[in-house]
């Protein structure tokens, strides 16, 4: 009578696909999708490409490349909180997204301040008030930085922005389209994003005065 021999098991493999490679180490390597971890860059770089598009085609006299380039202008805008989604949900933020988000920001909204201006669709001393509170904020931000401590994007700064987007949009078209008075919202919106400028600018030094009180700051700047 024959005694059984060992029992010899096939090794199981996966079940379905293509054969995946093996490491030196024995692990399989997790797959990388190269683009998606840097779709919010390529966001931030696509709203820096807007601005010399901007510069070039809406002061050319014809109504609807004015407003292809204030939808061109909206889309920017909103790539602008789809990027910082993106990098927040895929935990992929980078020294080089912290350093060109703001900047690709603040060259939108001021080209674009700046093609209101040449069109005189805008009064001139308020949009020159927004662009000297983005520069003073943006100057304290960064001292506060180089200080040791941050001021955070406050709720009024956010309702600023969307504000002003909406102005900024509105008043590229000036003008009457698809029955909405786009003038007129925007001169609206134009006091509302005045009124959240100077209020959120006020907030951001105040913060800043009184995190650097904390830290002893103010008393060696002036010495008291």
């Amino acid at each position: 009578m024959e005694q059984p021999g060992p029992k010899f098991e096939a090794p199981q493999g996966p079940l379905s696909g293509p054969p995946q490679s093996v490491g030196q180490s024995g692990q399989r390597p997790l797959p990388q999708k190269a683009w998606l971890y840097q779709l919010p860059n390529q966001l931030t770089l696509a709203r820096l490409a807007v601005v010399p598009f901007l510069l070039c085609a809406y002061p050319l006299d014809y109504q609807p490349l004015k407003i292809f380039c204030a939808f061109v202008f909206l889309a920017a805008v909103l790539t602008d909180a789809l990027d910082g989604w993106l990098a927040r949900k895929r935990q992929t933020t980078s020294a080089l997204g912290a350093l060109l988000d703001p900047l690709a920001d603040k060259a939108l909204i001021a080209a674009a301040l700046v093609l209101l201006a040449n069109e005189n669709s805008l009064w001139t001393w308020m949009i020159g008030l927004f662009l000297v509170r983005d520069i003073v904020i943006s100057g304290v931000r960064m001292v506060a930085l180089e200080q040791g401590f941050s001021i955070e994007v406050s709720v009024f700064g956010k309702l600023k922005t969307i504000a002003q987007g909406t102005m900024i949009f509105c008043l590229m078209i000036n003008e009457p389209l698809w029955g909405w008075p786009f003038r007129e919202v925007g001169w609206i919106t134009s006091w509302i994003s005045l009124a959240l400028c100077l209020y959120s600018g006020w907030k951001y030094c105040e913060e800043y005065v009184a995190q650097a009180r904390q830290r002893g700051l103010i008393e060696r700047m002036f010495g008291s």
